[in-house]
């Protein structure tokens, strides 16, 4: 028995899936399909964690930064002192340089001075200077001749090979400069490239810290429009509560319901409250190309079942946005297409004037309720079931 009753009730949904007419709500502007309570609950924990996460990742690239920061500042300092030492031996290499080219230069000059002393001395009358030891008269004259020689180039070669010490001292000195000189600017363009990188880094780490914060604004702003929502929701489900005996026992006068679903033509109470709603029918009744009719409501309105029965279908479905189906029993459905919040379950039993749900109105202030009566997958016409 329980599976009869439950493979009607999957083929009565899905012939409500198949026969509902696809344009009821085709000319209407679509909108988000609205969330339950619970999902909404869940959303806010969700994005609660994402921003307890984004604010952690913050908090370790603004410490991440700070350490860059402190590191960067040392390495100007270590910049700056490699920077002045490099000018200073720049300074004294360039210096070291011209005084290299003055003794060089000189070294040149006394060359040519010493080498024209000595030819003079050896080339005496024009002779050349193997003539000197051709024409010496004997091996003491030879020996006095170079003597000579060297006591008059004695001088000079002295100051020669001092101008050709301090030369090469320069050059040696020279060269330890160079290589120092060379060590340094290595080191400073290491340093320098160091702190290159580290400064993109920090500009880097910036932007996601902009882009974090960035998350942070608006996952903070999502949160806040979610808690709002729980609070209205909150607040509405105290007040559809409060109403809900009321409701019944109005429905119930009003109406004068039977026990019986089939017993209530003209009897059956609107799924909406309100002034003449009969009035505020915008298209259906007597129109055979619907199958149900759609009702305009205004602020405040709330969905409530028309007679009591078994909730066999409540959530998102296709144009209608929330979609609640009532099985009241001897193959009589109502069903109730609104874009808003849902208050019952699939499953759930109700008494005639619970409290369903909730329409949310579009930006010009008006919302629509689609409302159906079926047996057994025939469409009834809803206004010969309702009350005048």
């Amino acid at each position: 028995m329980r599976l009869l009753k439950s493979r009607l009730k999957i083929t009565a949904v899905i012939v409500l899936f198949f026969l509902f007419p696809v344009y009821a709500f085709a000319a209407e502007k679509k909108t988000e399909t609205p969330k339950n309570p619970e999902e909404i609950k869940k959303e806010l924990a969700d994005e609660e964690t994402k921003l307890q996460s984004l604010s952690k990742k913050r908090s370790g690239l603004e410490g991440e930064i700070k350490n860059i920061t402190t590191l960067l500042r040392k390495k100007e300092k270590e910049l700056a002192k490699y920077k002045t030492e490099y000018v200073k031996l720049t300074s004294m290499n360039r210096e070291l340089s011209d005084n290299l080219q003055k003794e060089e230069s000189n070294v040149r000059e006394l060359k040519d001075y010493i080498s024209n002393r000595v030819k003079f001395v050896y080339m005496r009358g024009k002779d050349y200077p193997l003539k000197v030891i051709y024409n010496s008269k004997g091996y003491l004259n030879f020996v006095n001749n170079v003597m000579t020689v060297k006591i008059i180039s004695s001088r000079e070669l002295k100051d020669f090979n001092r101008v050709n010490e301090q030369v090469m001292s320069l050059n040696k000195l020279q060269n330890s400069l160079t290589l120092s000189l060379a060590k340094t600017k290595e080191v400073y363009d290491k340093e320098t490239a160091l702190g290159k990188e580290l400064a993109d880094k920090k500009r880097e780490k910036n932007k996601l810290i902009t882009m974090l914060r960035s998350q942070e604004y608006l996952s903070g702003k999502k949160i806040a429009g979610l808690k709002k929502q729980v609070s209205e929701l909150g607040t509405l489900v105290q007040e559809v509560d409060m109403r809900s005996e009321e409701n019944v026992q109005a429905t119930a006068n009003d109406s004068k319901v039977n026990e019986l679903f089939p017993d209530n033509r003209k009897l059956l109470g609107w799924p909406v409250k309100g002034e003449l709603p009969a009035k505020r029918i915008i298209s259906g009744g007597n129109s055979p190309a619907l199958r149900g009719i759609m009702i305009s409501v205004s602020k405040g309105d709330v969905v409530q079942s028309i007679f009591g029965g078994k909730i066999s279908f409540a959530g998102p479905f296709k144009e209608y946005g929330n979609l609640v189906i009532v099985d009241h029993g001897d193959g009589y459905y109502s069903v109730y297409g609104f874009n808003g919040n849902i208050f019952v379950k699939e499953g759930q039993n109700i008494f005639t004037g619970k409290i369903l749900g909730k329409i949310n109105l579009d930006t010009g202030g008006s919302g629509k309720l689609y409302f159906e009566i079926n047996h057994r997958g025939e469409p009834q016409n809803p206004i010969e079931w309702l009350h005048p």
